[in-house]
């Protein structure tokens, strides 16, 4: 139990610091006593350092490091005290407004919006936690084979050198799949890879984008498919525009590069309707080298 309330997303911290809250609200910061004020002072800035030490967690949901929760536990209770006096100003102002307007116990009021404010708060986390982890399991879930024709394009592509780790990424790509979302066209600007990495021979360098391109044109401009590789393994595939001032030269009679010098396109707009992969036939092969692409020599 006292793991619990020392835990911000648990029921039981929820329901116990919204009663407190609500207890607190009860109070008259206006004292008409110096000791009074004190205490409220002091006992209001202690439970909002608490509050943040007990909150300070990361992304995880883990505590942040001692040293670090409780410099910001300390450094809220200060600016807390800092901030008191003109809070208790408005305090006074309120209850004062609600009393002129015939309410009898405006602390009373103030008490149970306070708990309903708070219990809400904690409802909508909630909620948002358990709707984000939903969608992240979905998109987790969708894991396919890789499409047939992908795969022998970016085969075709790792074929060309056995340098920059093309061996490893060749032996890689026969266990690779696909992490695809449920509105992910089949031919997509970008295309995440998923593969075991046990045993997964490891390519060299191990963050790169791999020297060799496809070019793809259509009527309206022409894409490059690029592969990333990421810690050694086959990471991703994604189409990069081409310069259509660098086309003249590396593609055919397909594209008329006089059409689309004025016009601005995007991947999916030169992408179009294309609803297959693109064969090793209908693309350009390109390798990087000191001056620039060059076509590969087949």
């Amino acid at each position: 139990m006292a793991t619990s309330l020392l835990d911000p997303r648990s029921t039981s911290f929820q329901v116990a610091s919204s009663a407190v809250m609500g207890a607190w609200a009860l109070i008259d910061p206006n004292r008409p006593t110096r000791r009074g004020q004190i205490a409220y002072r002091v006992g209001s800035a202690a439970a909002v350092g608490a509050s943040v030490w007990i909150g300070a967690r990361d992304e995880k949901g883990e505590p942040l490091g001692d040293g670090l929760r409780t410099a910001l536990a300390a450094g809220s209770a200060v600016g807390s005290l800092a901030l008191m006096r003109p809070s208790e100003r408005i305090d006074a102002r309120w209850h004062g407004f609600l009393r002129r307007r015939g309410i009898r116990h405006p602390r009373v009021l103030s008490a149970a919006f306070t708990v309903g404010m708070y219990l809400a708060t904690h409802a909508l986390e909630r909620w948002v936690e358990a709707d984000t982890g939903d969608d992240d399991a979905a998109i987790a879930e969708l894991i396919e084979p890789l499409d047939d024709r992908l795969r022998a394009l970016i085969m075709a592509i790792l074929e060309q050198t056995e340098d920059h780790g093309s061996l490893a990424l060749r032996a890689q790509l026969g266990r690779v799949q696909r992490v695809r979302t449920p509105e992910e066209r089949e031919v997509a600007s970008w295309v995440l890879l998923d593969i075991d990495e046990d045993d997964a021979p490891l390519a060299v360098p191990a963050n790169a984008v791999f020297p060799v391109r496809a070019r793809y044109a259509t009527r309206r401009g022409a894409l490059d498919l690029q592969i990333q590789v990421a810690d050694g393994l086959l990471n991703s595939v994604g189409w990069e525009l081409v310069d259509p001032s660098d086309l003249d030269e590396l593609v055919d009679d397909t594209l008329d590069t006089d059409d689309i010098l004025g016009d601005t396109f995007d991947t999916d707009d030169i992408l179009g309707d294309t609803a297959q992969w693109p064969t090793a036939e209908e693309v350009l092969l390109l390798v990087e080298t000191s001056r620039g692409l060059e076509p590969v020599v087949r």
